[in-house]
C-alpha cells in the first residue's frame, strides 16, 4: 500500500515533467537555431542560381564568426555575369522565414571592400526581389537576414552572405 501511495505521485510529477519539457520545446524561441548548418539563400537571375559565399553569423550551438573580405580573394567562379537591369530573387527556404532580409550594395576603388570610403547603399527589396545596375561595372552585395526572438529587438540568429556580380 505505501508503494502504491509513492508510485502514483512520481508518475503525476514525472508526466508533468515531460509536458512541461515539451510545451517549452514547441515555445522555445531558439528551437529554430539548432541547426549544424547555417541557412543560406537561394540568390536566382536569369532561371539559374547565382554562386554566394558565406559571410559573419551568429548562430545557436554553431557560435559567431566575423568575416572581412577582400576582392582579390573572392574566386572567378563566385562570380556572376549578368544583363544590366536583370531581376535578382533571394529567397531562405528555412523551417521558420528570417524576420529580416537586407541587401547591401558596398562600392569603392580598394582590395578591402571594408574602408571609411566605401559607398554603402540599402537595396529596396520588393517581395525578396531586386534589380542589377543599370551601369556596366563588379558590384558586391551583402545579403544579411535575421531571425527575432520575439523578445525586443535582439536578433536570436542571423547570418550574412556575399554576392558579386558583374554587370555587362
Amino acid at each position: 500500500m505505501k508503494l502504491r501511495h509513492i508510485f502514483i505521485p512520481v508518475v503525476i510529477i514525472g508526466g508533468l515533467i515531460v509536458v512541461l519539457f515539451l510545451l517549452f520545446e514547441k515555445f522555445d524561441s531558439t528551437h529554430q537555431l539548432t541547426a549544424k548548418e547555417l541557412p543560406v539563400p537561394q540568390v536566382i537571375a536569369e532561371n539559374k542560381e547565382l554562386p554566394i559565399l558565406q559571410s559573419s553569423y551568429c548562430w545557436g550551438k554553431l557560435g559567431c564568426a566575423d568575416y572581412g573580405f577582400m576582392k582579390s580573394k573572392i574566386a572567378q567562379d563566385s562570380r556572376t555575369i549578368l544583363n544590366a537591369a536583370t531581376e535578382i530573387s533571394v529567397l531562405y527556404q528555412y523551417n521558420t522565414p528570417p524576420t529580416l532580409i537586407s541587401v547591401v550594395l558596398y562600392e569603392n576603388d580598394k582590395d578591402d571592400i571594408y574602408t571609411t570610403d566605401t559607398k554603402v547603399t540599402e537595396i529596396q527589396l520588393n517581395n525578396g526581389i531586386f534589380h542589377a545596375p543599370a551601369e556596366s561595372g563588379e558590384y558586391y552585395y551583402i545579403i544579411r537576414a535575421s531571425w527575432s526572438s520575439g523578445q525586443g529587438s535582439q536578433a536570436s540568429g542571423d547570418t550574412s552572405s556575399i554576392l558579386v556580380i558583374e554587370v555587362e
